[in-house]
């Protein structure tokens, strides 16, 4: 299972639409569509967003940390 996936099923266990995380995270809710359908990876910026609106571990969305070493 890829990102988008993992964020499609993190959205629906938090009853949050995509619409209203996008506006929380000032992210437009294409990109977040797109995230999702594409089951694609997530921009850093754009994960480390959404991380703390759904308060889950970044990497549980996007593996390109640049923090890790």
């Amino acid at each position: 299972m890829g990102y988008g996936k993992n964020l499609k099923e993190i959205l629906d266990r938090k009853d949050m639409t995509v619409k209203e995380l996008a506006r929380r995270a000032g992210i437009a809710p294409t990109t977040i569509y797109s995230i999702i359908q594409r089951d694609a990876a997530i921009r850093f910026d754009t994960a480390l967003k959404i991380s703390n609106i759904l308060d889950i571990p970044i990497n549980s969305i996007c593996k390109d940390n640049p923090y890790d070493d």
